[in-house]
């Protein structure tokens, strides 16, 4: 028995040193991985920075007072504003104002003469018997209605007989080219259109026909002289009828009126258009010419000249120079990246271990950066937004709050400080960037770290806004900002949190689905007791659903004690029994009140079953689609711990039946669990809830005492096992665990006071009514109250 216990002792320091081999090649395996993926994302980084070419930024913004004093180092030549306005100013001023020609009079005149010359013809047709005067009535009453001013005689005479559409036509179209060539009253000219007109000239405009300018006011007709012009077109147009003139000025008398109405609208259009025509008239600087002094109020001059010197100046840098600017810039962000990956390694060394985090690392600062390279492009050369107000608008919260979501703690605090810094390389060393990164670095990782609902994580996003606000604010102060300006770039510093939570609202799952990660915010959905598993789990195993309860409270009060995540390890101990559901009878707590189907087999075919439910809660958490969390915590409840009562049984057996020479030894190896061993502090806290959960089943008479002798047995056995080797849980970590399951499980082993027995009840009915004593009175509203 000696020899095999030394062979085993031997073959699993074997194990352990091969183990121990194998993980340092897959550690170095995974480093080697980060670096070439850091490597990657170094360089695209850098693609970024210097895609579209050198873009110069200011920060200077019209109002503000410049904090120093700038310089020009080079020569150039920018837009003189006053002197391009005043240009374009001018050639506006000479477009003439433009009249619209009004015809609604020239249309009510049309309709009348049409009814007029219609009612002659039809009364000349129901009189022809009776001869011309007959007509004259009937004429007289169309005159009146009409309100026409002349009599039934001259109407008939300006419509012969036979020909009375001919004189109409003539009549129209005479009009329609007088009433076109624009018709002004007295007071119009002589006021020159209320001074629209101070050049004495005018445009035209007639619907359908280009513009006519300059008219002259002395070449606009006045409405007698119109109604004149007409009469001299009717007679040249039909010079065989004889149409008296003074009847015919007389009735279009009746329908002259001045036409011409202002158009603003259109007038502004044309003084812009001329406006625009004027090019800008460039100014020259030469170098060593001040453009601004320090404390002095920065003008659109004065910004234009700023945003032209540092525009020429990037034009002006010779290939050595930029070469070497790209140098030192690409050399300060492999630095920061260098230091940024260390201190991760430092403070978090799984996770910069792991291949997919550095992924995850590089794509969250991608998430700030291209926005950040777009909102440089928008305020560059196109002017789409004005410089001052870019920087406020970057949604530089977005990568901590991500990262604190998906990474958690010092990973969302080192993805927020290294973007910041190339956010403010970006944007040409911007110290305000870079402090509004950090601002928002803290605020994001320390207000982000448990978020399980949305509405938190835009509550976050508020606060974001909020800690931008202050830095804007604060900025705003030592550079002496113009309020309007400032106004703005507050607005948008609130609404760049806001937006930075609603797009962690909806990048949440795109992350989860790329890397295969699970947020607390799909935890606490699988927390859902009405999940299929676990409804199934309460219904065929209803004493390991109890038992997944129970541990379930544990593991969470422990994982709050040390800091772990209790979250996560609350929703482990819900599935991790899972397996159970295959052969739940086989498993004690599901067999009090039957057989126990143990009792007909032998240990290693029940260690084999018992072995075979963390295989089975495996497959079917995979079958439902659980995260990869909560199959780790499947598979590492037990770790690799020994199945002990099977064990001795099987030992006690082989003791029993005698040792012989063809007897196989019994190794504790067959009655392990597969594994692996916990490797993260919530899995160590759930082996040992589970362990101490279904222990405390067993004791008869829980006091305090016997409770926390029973805790610490556990723990030092898991201990010396060597079951917490790999979950990174401290002694002072498993000092805190200890109380908290003491705590735990001395409140839900807690004593109940015995209820009477009915007989006793009768008996005491029987007796005469006395007073209650103190102890009674005290008791009662004990025993109806806890049932």
């Amino acid at each position: 028995m000696m020899a095999a216990t030394r062979v085993s002792s031997q073959r699993a320091r074997k194990q352990k040193r091969t183990a121990a081999s194998s993980g340092r090649r897959k550690l170095d395996r995974a480093l080697l991985q980060g670096m070439l993926l850091g490597m990657l994302f170094w360089s695209s980084v850098l693609a970024l920075h210097y895609a579209g070419g050198s873009i110069p930024h200011t920060d200077a913004s019209v109002g503000q007072r410049a904090p120093s004093t700038v310089v020009a180092t080079v020569g150039f030549t920018y837009p003189n504003l006053a002197r391009t306005e005043l240009l374009r100013r001018q050639a506006a001023d000479e477009v003439l104002p433009v009249f619209r020609i009004d015809n609604s009079a020239l249309n009510t005149a049309s309709r009348t003469l049409s009814r007029l010359y219609d009612r002659i013809e039809q009364v000349r047709a129901e009189v022809a018997a009776d001869g011309i005067g007959a007509a004259e009535a009937p004429i007289a009453d169309a005159l009146n209605l009409l309100g026409l001013p002349i009599t039934a005689g001259e109407a008939l005479a300006l419509a012969p007989a036979g020909r009375e559409q001919e004189v109409l036509q003539a009549i129209r179209a005479s009009m329609q080219t007088v009433w076109n060539r624009g018709i002004a009253s007295a007071a119009e000219l002589d006021s020159r259109f209320a001074l629209f007109a101070v050049r004495e000239s005018i445009a035209i405009h007639v619907e359908g026909a280009p513009i006519r300018a300059p008219v002259l006011l002395e070449q606009l007709l006045r409405p007698d002289e119109a109604a004149r012009r007409v009469v001299d077109m009717v007679r040249q147009t039909l010079p065989d009828l004889p149409l008296p003139e003074e009847p015919l000025h007389a009735l279009l008398s009746a329908f002259a009126a001045p036409n011409l109405r202002f158009d603003a609208a259109l007038t502004d259009a044309h003084r812009g258009q001329a406006g625009k025509q004027i090019g800008p008239v460039l100014a020259n600087v030469s170098a060593g010419t001040t453009i601004v002094e320090a404390g002095e109020r920065i003008t659109p001059q004065i910004l234009g000249a700023l945003v032209a010197h540092a525009q020429r100046s990037a034009d002006m840098e010779s290939p050595k120079d930029r070469f070497l600017n790209r140098i030192g810039h690409a050399g300060l962000l492999f630095l920061t990246l260098v230091i940024a990956l260390g201190l991760l390694r430092v403070l978090d060394p799984d996770t910069v271990a792991d291949a997919r985090t550095v992924g995850i690392f590089a794509l969250l600062a991608l998430t700030v950066l291209v926005p950040a390279k777009m909102l440089l492009f928008a305020s560059g050369p196109s002017g789409w937004i004005p410089p001052a107000l870019v920087q406020p608008l970057i949604p530089i919260g977005l990568a901590p709050l991500l990262g604190a979501i998906l990474l958690r703690g010092s990973a969302a605090a080192i993805v927020g400080i290294w973007t910041s810094l190339a956010a403010s390389i970006l944007f040409g060393q911007s110290f305000f960037l870079l402090v509004l990164g950090l601002v928002v670095t803290v605020v994001a990782a320390g207000s982000a770290g448990e978020i399980h609902r949305r509405s938190k994580l835009l509550r976050t996003g508020l606060f974001i806004g909020l800690a931008s606000v202050a830095t804007v604010l604060c900025f705003g102060a030592l550079h002496q900002q113009s309020a309007s300006v400032l106004g703005l770039q507050v607005l948008y510093a609130l609404l760049s949190g806001l937006v930075s939570a609603l797009l962690a609202v909806l990048l949440i799952p795109l992350f989860e689905w790329l890397f295969d990660l699970t947020t607390d915010i799909t935890l606490l959905e699988l927390s859902d007791m009405g999940h299929p598993v676990l409804h199934r789990l309460a219904i065929e195993a209803p004493g390991t659903y109890h038992h997944s309860l129970m541990v379930a409270n544990l593991a969470q009060s422990a994982a709050r004690r040390i800091g772990a995540n209790s979250l996560l390890v609350r929703v482990c101990a819900y599935y991790h029994d899972i397996g159970k559901l295959t052969k739940p009878e086989f498993f004690v707590e599901n067999t009090q009140y039957t057989q126990n189907p143990h009792d007909d087999l032998s240990p290693s075919m029940s260690a084999l079953v018992i072995i075979s439910h963390v295989k089975e809660g495996l497959a079917l958490g995979q079958r439902h689609k659980l995260p990869k969390p909560i199959l780790e915590g499947i598979g590492q409840h037990h770790g690799t711990g020994l199945i002990l009562y099977f064990y001795h049984r099987a030992v006690k057996q082989q003791e029993a039946k005698g040792q012989s020479a063809n007897a196989r030894p019994i190794r504790d190896v067959d009655f392990r669990y597969p594994g692996p061993k916990p490797r993260t502090p919530e899995m160590g806290i759930l082996l040992l809830a589970d362990s101490v959960e279904a222990a405390s089943r067993s004791m008869e008479k829980p006091t305090p005492g016997r409770i926390e002798a029973l805790v610490s047995e556990i723990v030092d056995d898991r201990l010396r096992d060597g079951q917490l080797d790999d979950c990174r849980l401290t002694f002072a970590d498993l000092a805190r665990i200890r109380t908290s399951f003491v705590f735990t499980l001395t409140n839900m082993l807690h004593g109940r006071v015995a209820y009477p027995k009915h007989e006793d009840r009768d008996q005491q009915s029987s007796k005469p009514a006395s007073h209650p004593t103190p102890e009674s009175a005290a008791l009662q509203p004990v025993a109806h109250g806890t049932g």
